[in-house]
This record gives structure tokens, sequence and C-alpha cells, in this order.
């Protein structure tokens, strides 16, 4: 183990070890409203049935190399701070330009992805947790994963999205009232909206929603889309923050 810490000799990477009691903590105080509990609430209280919430986080760790083995040890490291200690899976998969370590976790109602993504040489750590049904704990999860890696001195961008069912194939007019409801819920208002055969996706900006991609030249950070199933007689729901990245 000296000899591992001794080639690391970088601060963030000795860090990594000691953050995790702390994170933990994190994720019983940090359970304040937040803008994914108030779209979760817009929802709860139509007639959606919330089928999984998801949180992406990542960013730049280090601009050096890494050994496998060390990779293999953060990959541990990361997953017992969001409480992830066992049967797990860790594989690699490489192709030219872009090599990943994974841990991959799948509980009965949770699962999760840990991942150490090198491009050029540079170190980018990424963590993902998907909760079915249960979304409870869907702000205090997103809290407790960038509070750990931005310990790590790292500027993190965060993706999150909430996919769900309604019974019936909505209308338009009835799409876009939720969708508003939606925006109103989160100060944010409609920037445009597209539509295919089977699907419409509306996007919007709030000024309080922080990270924003910009199309067309309008911000947008915020997103939400609806998907008719038309063999299954529902309309699947999804949103995303700042966009849903996912077929619809």
């Amino acid at each position: 183990m000296s000899k591992f810490w001794n080639k690391l000799s970088t601060p963030k990477v000795a860090f990594l070890v000691l953050i995790w009691a702390a994170a933990i903590l994190q994720l019983f105080i940090n359970m304040g409203i937040q803008k994914e509990d108030k779209i979760i609430d817009v929802l709860s209280r139509g007639e959606t049935f919330l089928l999984e919430g998801q949180i992406t986080t990542y960013g730049l760790f280090l601009e050096d190399e890494l050994s496998e083995a060390t990779k293999e040890t953060m990959l541990k490291n990361l997953a017992a701070g969001i409480g992830i200690t066992s049967d797990f899976t860790i594989e690699s998969k490489d192709d030219e330009e872009i090599q990943r370590m994974i841990l991959n976790y799948k509980g009965v109602k949770e699962s999760a992805v840990v991942q150490v993504i090198t491009i050029d040489k540079k170190q980018y750590l990424s963590i993902g947790i998907t909760l079915q049904e249960n979304l409870e704990n869907l702000a205090a999860y997103k809290n407790v994963i960038e509070d750990t890696l931005g310990k790590l001195g790292m500027d993190t961008n965060t993706q999150i999205a909430l996919k769900g069912t309604q019974d019936g194939l909505l209308t338009e007019d009835e799409m876009l009232e939720q969708t508003e409801e939606v925006f109103r819920s989160l100060g944010a208002k409609k920037v445009k909206e597209v539509s295919g055969e089977d699907w419409y996706s509306y996007y919007g900006y709030g000024e309080e929603l922080g990270e924003f991609r910009v199309e067309e030249g309008s911000k947008i950070n915020v997103n939400v889309t609806y998907t008719l199933d038309e063999a299954n007689g529902r309309t699947i729901i999804q949103i995303g923050l700042p966009v849903v990245n996912a077929t619809y």
C-alpha cells in the first residue's frame, strides 16, 4: 500500500480515501427541498407512475496516467462512498480513443455505475445511480455524489432524469399543460418544442436551475419528453436536467 501512495503523490488521489465518512453524513443532512423534489411532487400530484430516477455526475479528475490497479482501487473507494461494498463487478472496455474501467452494481430497486474514463491520458470520474419506483432519496444521492467528487477538487457536470408513465395516450394539449406546470414549479419558461411521429419534446430554461446547454442560440436546462406507447395504451414521460439523453 505504501508503494501505491508513494507512486501517486498527487494530493487528490490521497484525499480520495478520506472523504467517505463526510459524504455519508451529507446523505442525511442535505434533505431540503430541491429542484428534483419539486418535479417529483408535480408528477405525483397527477396520474403519473414514477418508474425510475437517474443521476449521473462526471468531471475531470487528473491530467496524468494511472495504473490499472490504481483505477480499480479508486472505483472500489468511490463505490464505498455511496454505500456499495460488495456484490459488484468490474470490467474494462477499451477502444482506440477511450478506455473505461467500470464498476457495476445491481440491487433490487437500485443500481450504480462508477467509471474511470481515460481520454488522451486524462482521467475522468463518473458516478451514476438509478433508483426504481422509490425516489425519495434521489436529491440526497445527488448531493452525496456531487459532494464526493467536489471534495476531490473536481468541477462536475450532473445529468438528472426521471421516467414515468401515465395510463392512456395524452393529447398535445394535455402534454403542454403538464409541461408548463413542471416548468412553473422550476421557475423555467418554454424555449422550444419539437416532435416526431409518436413523441413530443419540450425544452425550457430557468435562471436558478444552474447548468445549461446552448442550442441554436438558446439556453436550455430542462427537458420534458412524451412517447405515445400505443401498444400498451400509455404515455411514457421523461424529464431531464438539463436534457433527456435517451431515445424517445
